[in-house]
């Protein structure tokens, strides 16, 4: 099963598609092109506009968490921002964040299964 939902950010004005699987199988079977065997997730750019895709498993937030940061500096490069070494506080406030949005995500994902 697949769950696809749209989170954009309100602040930065960057668009991510989240794409949720319970089957790595399926994922890589619709995403081909994207996820090669042994990836159990992935984060692809969209190059020249706001926006990237997050392919995620719903049970694995080691994983998740590491696509998140991937996100995160692809917001900040989108942006322009450089990230700074004394202050850190947008980093962590984004990562909070994208983190909340996507457990939703996730969680309605779980609810439907059952």
């Amino acid at each position: 099963m697949l769950t696809e939902k749209s989170i954009q950010i309100p602040i930065y004005d960057f668009k991510v598609e989240v794409c949720v699987f319970s089957d790595v199988k399926e994922a890589r079977e619709k995403y081909s092109e994207y996820m090669e065997d042994g990836f159990l997730a992935c984060t692809l750019e969209h190059r020249g506009c706001s926006k990237c895709k997050l392919i995620i498993p719903c049970n694995d937030y080691p994983s998740v968490v590491h696509e998140l940061e991937h996100v995160k500096n692809l917001v900040w490069k989108a942006k322009g921002y450089k990230p700074q070494e004394d202050n850190d506080e947008p980093d962590a406030y984004l990562m909070g964040w994208l983190f909340e949005q996507v457990d939703k995500i996730i969680r309605k994902h779980l609810a439907t299964q059952c």
